[in-house]
């Protein structure tokens, strides 16, 4: 279950103007708080996105192409896949 909704931080907004110079810094699977981690990434023309084969639904970020889920670490295998 996701705990925050996603939205337009600095970083994201660099990722959307194609002038972040590190994108995996941003993009993929990061830490967020003490047990938590953040999957974020930027799918073009994709309606609908989630981690496999635990079902976790991405929720795309209002008017972009990237989609992020929230939630505890334990949740998301360390190589996990998308469909």
């Amino acid at each position: 279950m996701q705990n925050s909704t996603p939205k337009i931080t600095p970083e994201v907004q660099k990722i959307l103007e194609v002038r972040h110079y590190d994108p995996f810094a941003v993009l993929g699977k990061h830490p967020e708080g003490k047990d938590g981690i953040v999957v974020r990434v930027f799918l073009p023309a994709v309606r609908n996105v989630k981690i496999v084969p635990e079902g976790l639904p991405l929720e795309r970020i209002q008017n972009t192409d990237l989609f992020e889920w929230h939630g505890p670490a334990k949740a998301v295998p360390t190589h996990y896949q998308l469909e």
